[in-house]
């Protein structure tokens, strides 16, 4: 686990029994700090909010034959150790790109050996940043279509095998079970697909707002792996309607971030300005309103 204090030079420090943590989770082979705006992020804080990241199984090359349920998992045990270390503060679970959907899983699934009675350490709040299919972003990136056969392979009981021609082309073992996961329509990963329909939404987006957790989705306006068919707007909209109708509300920031990349490492220059201050507008919009999202939270 890594943390970091936002910068305390504007103020006094904080109460160890009041300081808040935003927990972020990478996407598909990273790991500690390969995400780039995380140490810029870290700054931009509130004195009492500290970003911590974990090192889970799936982090780095271990996405191949890792799970979200196991994640969840891993999730589990560190939200249970902060809340231990600093109770009664507030815990706010952050996701980038395939991050995103461990934090929805966390929020709407059920884990192996979960049961009614055994309800899952609460979080205070979850943000999305570029939360994308894989599925979709996997076939702009001309994957092997080796679907069927891990199809086949996982009726068959054999769902750890690695499938070499996908292995391959991503330079790390990928086995059926995880692709099938990934690539099928419905699958374990399948929770932003363009292609979803309602019903499906409502058993996602749906059981969030149900149980009332807040939460803001920052899209990428320019990511590079997204199909430029999908309108992003009416995505985001249909994500909200479904949080609607299962009795809650998506954050009022929730937006699509115009020229942003799909891990903000880049944007669409505007006129008269350089790549770095396209980087640092974008970045400052993403940032100030996570910072408003964390001041709603804090005082509620």
């Amino acid at each position: 686990m890594f943390s970091t204090a936002a910068n305390q030079s504007e103020g006094p420090s904080p109460n160890p029994s009041k300081v808040h943590t935003l927990i972020f989770v990478g996407g598909l082979s990273d790991g500690l700090l390969t995400v780039p705006y995380t140490i810029p992020l870290s700054t931009w804080l509130p004195p009492a909010w500290r970003l911590v990241q974990p090192l889970l199984s799936s982090s780095y090359n271990g996405w191949g034959v890792s799970s979200l349920g196991s994640d969840a998992r891993e999730l589990v045990l560190l939200i249970t150790y902060i809340q231990q270390l600093r109770p009664n503060s507030k815990i706010l679970l952050m996701g980038h790109s395939t991050g995103c959907q461990d934090a929805m899983h966390y929020l709407t699934s059920q884990l192996i050996g979960d049961n009614a009675e055994t309800e899952r350490p609460h979080v205070d709040g979850v943000v999305l940043q570029a939360p994308v299919s894989d599925r979709e972003g996997f076939a702009l990136l001309g994957a092997p279509l080796e679907l069927a056969r891990a199809e086949q392979l996982l009726s068959q009981g054999k769902g750890e095998e690695v499938l070499s021609e996908v292995s391959a082309f991503f330079g790390v073992p990928i086995c059926a079970r995880r692709w099938v996961s990934l690539m099928a329509r419905g699958g374990e990963d399948d929770y932003f697909s363009s292609d979803l329909d309602s019903a499906v939404l409502e058993k996602t987006f749906g059981v969030v707002g149900n149980k009332g957790v807040p939460l803001l989705v920052l899209y990428s306006g320019a990511d590079e792996y997204v199909p430029i068919g999908v309108d992003k707007v009416a995505l985001l909209r249909r994500w909200a309607d479904a949080m609607e109708a299962g009795g809650g509300m998506m954050d009022e920031g929730s937006d699509v971030i115009t020229g942003a990349s799909h891990n903000l490492s880049s944007a669409v220059v505007e006129s008269e300005e350089s790549n770095s201050e396209a980087i640092k507008r974008v970045r400052g919009g993403v940032f100030d309103k996570i910072l408003t999202f964390l001041q709603r939270i804090e005082s509620h």
